[in-house]
């Protein structure tokens, strides 16, 4: 059979355009940025948000302009655990954002003294256990008291830096006597828990929970 060769006019050709191209290609672009910065805000509003450390209350665990990263969903699964450090806002000074260690639990009794050792009262040791803290300054001295029984959902936080240190102790340094005075902090008020340090580069790591010996 013999072939029939149609001219060239007989065919519909269909080329790609280059500019429909390029528009598909910034559409999708512009379609990553968005779901990225999308699931950016949503792990910074609910999950995980930075904090740049102010002052000198946690060293020498943490230190001025330092940046750490903050678990804000921690609390939600699991309780407090002493040792954690946490970032919360304090039942005094509202408005500013503090950055201690988690020192007394719910239901426990402390008695602190001058020399910096903490006692620990509860069901476990009803006599009363000097905390080991392994990672505070050798050499300190503070404001000694004692803590009353800690409610459900209370807990007592300390800075690292004992002797420069607003905590649950009060602010130490203070010459106002309403300054001085102990508080508590409610687990409601805890933002969340510091999981690193990721500033600067050559300083990152992740912080790990104290043994103690309790």
């Amino acid at each position: 059979m013999a072939e029939i060769l149609l001219p060239d006019e007989y065919f519909t050709r269909i080329e790609p355009e280059q500019d429909s191209f390029l528009i598909r290609a910034v559409l999708l672009i512009l379609e990553i940025i968005a779901i990225l910065l999308i699931v950016f805000f949503v792990l910074r509003l609910f999950i995980i948000e930075p904090y740049t450390v102010i002052g000198s209350s946690m060293f020498p665990t943490l230190v001025q302009d330092e940046e750490v990263y903050v678990n804000k969903i921690s609390y939600r699964i699991k309780n407090p655990k002493r040792g954690d450090i946490v970032v919360f806002v304090p039942p005094v000074n509202v408005g500013k954002n503090y950055v201690k260690r988690i020192i007394g639990l719910p239901g426990e009794r402390l008695q602190i003294k001058g020399d910096g050792q903490v006692i620990i009262y509860n069901d476990a040791n009803p006599q009363g256990i000097s905390l080991i803290e392994d990672y505070l300054p050798k050499s300190f001295s503070t404001q000694g008291f004692v803590v009353e029984r800690l409610k459900e959902n209370e807990y007592f936080v300390m800075g690292d830096n004992r002797e420069a240190s607003s905590d649950s102790r009060g602010n130490i340094n203070s010459d106002d006597p309403l300054q001085k005075t102990h508080w508590t902090l409610p687990r409601h008020n805890i933002i969340g828990k510091v999981i690193c340090r990721t500033r600067p580069i050559d300083k990152f790591t992740f912080l790990s929970l104290p043994e103690y010996n309790l």
